[in-house]
């Protein structure tokens, strides 16, 4: 099996048409497989069918739908059509199921969560009380549509401050340049660049920058205001669990992904959602058919 296991994982890794990203994860699921059942049967694909729906090992459906497609590119290489037809079948069944659980999840959700207004008079009051890091959090999910990666950033002043793979919010003289250049989708949608000028936008960040400036010069006692220091300020303070983190600053901690179903549902003409699509880094049909709540 361990040649096997090489020669597949070169045939993954020398397909031109996928991303880093998804060869990692087929070599990922792949060897996820091994280690649950030892070996792939070529010649009883009811055992596999077996195996990917038992919920001990793959827990979720999204679980089932990345091993089926594992699947199904191991039969594309061993060149055994009638596996690959089986296993297309599966897939689709997988996916049945998962669009009726979205929409039965996502028909629940329009009678619970709050509408965009409230969230919008939840961020105002974070200005009123000088609550800056969850404004701005909360800004960048309202306005960029952003996912919890995204707002793995630090606020600088000097753009020689930046390396790539990361994000920033860059203090510029008339307005704040968001950085996106590590987020879900940048395989896809490459490094994203925002110009923000709101006023609100930029006092906050600008405010964080200032204390943290006054508080260092204050620990060094050092009080020249001409002398420009370069500063970098993670938005974040907790990086191990960034959903646990951002949600403390949310409104009714609410995650990232149900405050984008609220604001992309309230959105009514098609120009709106390839816009908010386009922020998030995601196509129309994923869209389409997870986010909105209407459908």
């Amino acid at each position: 099996m361990e040649e096997t296991k090489e020669t597949f994982e070169d045939y993954i890794n020398n397909i031109k048409d996928f991303k880093q990203n998804t060869r990692k994860a087929i070599i990922r699921e792949y060897n996820k497989y091994l280690e649950f059942f030892d070996d792939i049967p070529l010649f009883n694909t009811k055992i596999i069918k077996n195996n990917i729906n038992d919920d001990d090992f793959y827990k979720t459906m999204s679980s089932k739908k990345q091993a089926v497609s594992m699947l199904i590119n191991y039969f594309c290489y061993l060149n055994m059509n009638k596996n690959i037809v089986d296993m297309r079948d599966l897939l689709t069944g997988i996916n049945i199921k998962m669009n009726k659980d979205y929409k039965i999840r996502n028909t629940e959700l329009k009678k619970t969560l709050p509408p965009k207004r409230e969230l919008l008079k939840y961020n105002l009051k974070n200005f009123k009380e000088k609550k800056y890091r969850s404004y701005i959090i909360n800004y960048l999910l309202y306005i960029y549509n952003v996912r919890n990666l995204d707002l793995d950033l630090y606020i600088i002043n000097d753009k020689k401050l930046i390396e790539n793979n990361k994000n920033y919010l860059v203090i510029k003289k008339n307005f704040i340049e968001y950085i996106r250049d590590n987020y879900k989708t940048k395989e896809n949608y490459g490094k994203k660049i925002h110009i923000i000028k709101s006023v609100k936008f930029n006092y906050a960040v600008r405010e964080i920058m200032k204390n943290i400036y006054e508080n260092e010069n204050n620990e060094n006692n050092e009080n020249n205001e001409n002398e420009k220091k370069d500063i970098i300020i993670p938005l974040l303070n907790d990086k191990k669990n960034l959903t646990q983190e951002i949600t403390k600053y949310t409104y009714q901690q609410l995650t990232e992904g149900n405050i984008f179903k609220i604001f992309i549902t309230e959105k009514k003409e098609l120009k709106h959602y390839n816009k908010l699509a386009n922020n998030r880094g995601a196509s129309l049909d994923v869209i389409m058919k997870n986010y909105i709540l209407n459908n």
